[in-house]
């Protein structure tokens, strides 16, 4: 199993023998606004460029879309990607516009686990926050996570997605038990709360599944963020967690 950092929660996962690529925000640096409850609202994102050509990002057998905020897939992304690519999708509605988009392989990845060759891909809950949030912006709150297993992988992978640590994250750890857990830990705070996981609570997960290598993405690039790359490695260094906590850098690869 190898697990590549593209940037934000985009990642290549090559498992199996596949390489799937998660959440592939492709726009230029700076493509969108600030957002006024930032600490700069004036700070505009994706906060850096990519750390490679699309093309070498975008030679991959599948692809996952964990929800469609703006920072996770849009219509330019989709617009740079091979529509034969298959495309799995958390729900109906976004399997549709994903069509829309081109794409004429889109399934869902659901709760009972969906085949791709050898691969079983289960879809997780998430709670990606105070619904008062979502719904004073009008944008849906669902966001999925996912695990991945096969009999040509000694290891399970599992990826929260946007979440807080909550039952649902919990109740995935007991049940599929992974041995990789990816966490987007930037901590993203609106002025409802925060929206996704921050240090103290990647410290509990690995309290509460001591034995998993845990990754921590989706940092350094959403201008709400209040952690970094740089708190994580300190937070990690403070608590001696180095052989358990991973903070790769853009275009980095991890092997598992």
């Amino acid at each position: 199993m190898k697990f590549q950092q593209i940037r934000h929660a985009c990642v290549i996962i090559t498992f199996a023998g596949k390489r799937i690529l998660v959440d592939p925000w492709l726009e230029p640096k700076d493509t969108f606004p600030g957002l006024p409850f930032a600490a700069d609202p004036n700070q505009r994102s994706p906060i850096h460029e990519l750390p490679m050509p699309v093309e070498e990002i975008v030679k991959v057998d599948a692809l996952i879309v964990t929800h469609m905020h703006f920072d996770h897939f849009t219509e330019y992304s989709a617009n740079l990607i091979p529509k034969s690519i298959p495309v799995f999708s958390q729900d109906e509605e976004e399997a549709e516009q994903i069509r829309k988009w081109g794409f004429n392989d889109v399934r869902l990845f659901t709760e009972n686990g969906t085949k791709y060759e050898d691969i079983t891909i289960t879809r997780t809950d998430c709670d990606h926050g105070p619904d008062e949030f979502f719904n004073a912006i009008q944008l849906k709150k669902k966001a999925s996570g996912f695990v991945l297993k096969s009999p040509k992988e000694e290891k399970t992978f599992y990826s929260s997605g946007d979440t807080l640590y909550v039952d649902c994250v919990k109740d995935a750890l007991k049940k599929f038990n992974p041995d990789v857990v990816v966490v987007n830990a930037c901590h993203g705070k609106t002025p409802y709360g925060y929206i996704l996981m921050g240090l103290e609570e990647v410290e509990q997960l690995h309290n509460d599944i001591p034995h998993a290598k845990i990754i921590a993405s989706h940092l350094d690039e959403i201008t709400h963020s209040t952690v970094f790359r740089s708190d994580t490695r300190k937070f990690v260094a403070e608590h001696h967690l180095e052989d358990v906590i991973s903070i790769p850098n853009d275009g980095e690869t991890l092997e598992y």
